[in-house]
């Protein structure tokens, strides 16, 4: 990460007319302002602030930026921050305001006003040669550096207990790996890999090769990404990686093979927060679409400048880890698989179309050193100090917030296989379990269900053939959903913030395999609380001469006037006067196997000022016990 030594903002008042600057006399360095001329290449290191509009308009290198700033796609309005860096190995200038960065380096036979010189091609061997030093420069940082800092939330790794198969590489030259099974305390520390599969088949373990990759496997039949990743390990000097496509047993079809293959599958998953918790280091290439695809793309081109400089415009981490936002540049974000191998591991090394990123519980950083900002998701960090936590009702309320929050952005990424809704969350969900004790429901929690079960979707999506949670679990609708801010966002949100109006009298999930957090084949809860009939209508809900607006879970799901029900659930309670702010309710319909039961449709989610929420919550309805599946 670049540490700043010397900042000025310069040339407020310069009247620099930015629509008018044509003049492109040669250079002369000493004609340079005070704040270019501080960051040429015999002070590395310093960064100076110019505000678009007000810089020098007698600097050659104020001029350039002024002729070339909409091509360098900058704001006139914002701040830029220029800075000395080393890019692809080369001294190089950055400009960056707060949305967009821009990379400078030399052509070949020109002179420029910054002495930027032409990066030297990269080659296969030197490009990683270069991602294992600048791996092991922020390994250097994070394990030495960032224990010592007001706020140490990296350690230095210790031997961890090893994951039941890692990858062997062996010696440096050798042609193989082996594929070791592991005692059970045996230590050691292992680097893991986190990638797109792609569409097409690739080798990977079986029931039938399981032997022969014991005795060895050779490196040239494997796919790109692992070989990239097998000689950026042996490069950090570690003996062992692990890849869950060789590392967990593989099958596909029926009978005993498959199944053995299948019980494997499920007792690995369900270490996930321990495989990836416990990594010395993670490798990602954000920008692979395929494991054919490897660690590194090619070598940016860039775009020359008035045949002075070639511009990179750089791409960092989107603010938002989403397929809208990470889509083309960064796919790997996109895969609902990731999002807990990027939050349980505690390093992990980036590899993007451009450059390398880094990402620990410290913070995130990249060679041109401007993605530090904060994503719009759960931070790591945030996690894993929870996870270290003392146990304590605190800690529990952190926990449920953090959980709807990750549920949240997690609902938005793309699974190939929806049977893999619930295992590819399985690891957080099993860490959380495991710190508070609480009981996991399907992807909710015995202890908040009421909170839990007021998610609505929006994506509205058909409802999947294939049954993988109750209907009151977040996981049995496709696409992504949503809960009110204040479920997850709240840092003071406690009982006391809720007027419930049902009650929790039995809740059970059957387990599929030997994980509390994977797979489930059915599921239920039994509710004491009142229920309303309503008549659907329009897209509304109508009680007696009442209307409600609602949230279906899924598109087509109603006939128009069937008869739907509304169960109450609670009603936020604010400020002192115990005001109540508004109502989240259940919609749900009779089961068409079983007629005594019900099955969610939907959530009311409306503000106590709507004309039905006296009628909802007048008690003037019966209580009765509601089954629902």
């Amino acid at each position: 990460m670049i540490e700043p030594v010397d900042q000025r903002r310069l040339g407020e008042n310069s009247g620099l007319d930015w629509n008018d600057v044509t003049d492109r006399q040669p250079v002369n360095q000493g004609e340079l302002c005070e704040g270019c001329s501080s960051i040429m290449l015999n002070q590395p290191g310093t960064y100076i602030t110019h505000h678009i509009g007000g810089i020098s308009n007698s600097c050659p290198s104020c001029r350039f930026i002024a002729r070339n700033f909409h091509e360098l796609g900058f704001i006139k309005d914002l701040p830029l921050q220029l800075s000395q860096i080393t890019f692809l190995g080369t001294p190089s200038l950055v400009l960056s305001d707060e949305q967009k960065c821009c990379v400078l380096q030399g052509l070949d036979g020109t002179e420029n006003l910054w002495q930027l010189k032409r990066p030297q091609l990269c080659t296969e061997s030197t490009v990683l040669s270069y991602a294992a030093s600048a791996a092991r420069r922020w390994l250097d940082i994070c394990i030495n550096e960032h224990p010592r800092s007001h706020n140490p939330r990296c350690s230095p790794p210790v031997d961890s207990i090893l994951p039941k198969r890692v990858l062997d590489l062996g010696q440096d030259d050798s042609p193989t790996v082996t594929l070791k099974e592991t005692r059970n305390d045996e230590r050691g520390h292992y680097i893991c890999l986190s990638y797109c599969w792609g569409p097409n088949p690739f080798i990977s373990t079986t029931i039938e090769n399981m032997e022969q990759h014991k005795k060895g496997i050779g490196i040239s039949d494997l796919p790109k990404a692992f070989r990239d990743a097998i000689e950026i390990t042996r490069a950090l000097k570690l003996q062992y990686l692990w890849i869950d496509a060789l590392c967990i047993i593989q099958q596909h079809g029926e009978g005993g093979k498959a199944g053995a293959a299948h019980a494997d599958w499920n007792e690995e998953f369900s270490k996930m927060s321990d495989i990836y918790y416990n990594s010395y280091l993670t490798l990602a290439p954000l920008w692979a679409n395929s494991v054919e695809d490897g660690l590194f793309s090619n070598q940016p081109q860039g775009v020359p400048l008035e045949g002075l400089v070639k511009m990179h415009k750089m791409k960092h981490f989107p603010r938002k880890a989403t397929p809208e936002h990470a889509l083309p540049d960064f796919p790997l974000l996109t895969r609902g698989w990731v999002y807990q191998e990027r939050i349980l591991s505690p390093r992990t090394l980036y590899f993007g179309r451009q450059e390398l990123l880094w990402e620990c519980l410290y913070g995130r950083t990249c060679e041109c050193g401007y993605a530090t900002y904060r994503l719009q998701e759960v931070d790591k960090g945030e996690f894993h100090d929870h996870i270290k936590e003392t146990p304590s009702r605190n800690l529990d309320t952190k926990l449920d917030l953090l959980w709807r929050e990750m549920v949240i952005q997690y609902s938005h990424l793309r699974l190939t296989y929806s049977s893999d809704k619930l295992p590819a969350l399985s690891g957080l969900a099993e860490a959380i379990r495991r710190k508070t004790g609480h009981e996991y429901l399907a992807g909710l929690w015995r202890d908040t269900l009421l909170l839990d079960m007021c998610w609505f979707s929006t994506s509205n999506e058909l409802q999947d053939r294939q049954w993988r949670a109750p209907s009151w679990s977040w996981a049995s609708v496709n696409g992504s959903i949503e809960y009110e801010q204040y479920l997850y966002c709240w840092p003071y949100l406690s009982s006391n913030n809720f007027r419930t109006w049902a009650r929790v009298l039995e809740a059970k999930c059957s387990l599929k395999g030997a994980s509390a957090t994977g797979q489930f084949t059915d599921g239920f809860i039994t509710l004491e609380c009142s229920m309303l009939s309503a008549v659907y209508r329009d897209g509304e809900l109508h009680i007696d001469d009442n209307r409600l607006t609602w949230k279906p879970d899924r598109t087509h799901f109603v006939q128009e006037l069937q008869t739907v029900f509304i169960i109450p659930l609670l009603t936020l309670v604010e400020g002192l006067q115990n005001m109540h702010k508004g109502l989240h309710a259940l919609v749900v319909q009779r089961s068409n196997t079983n007629l005594n039961q019900m099955e969610r449709i939907g959530l009311i989610s409306n503000p106590s000022s709507s004309p039905a929420y006296t009628y909802l919550v007048s008690g003037s309805v019966t209580v009765e016990e509601v089954h629902i599946i």
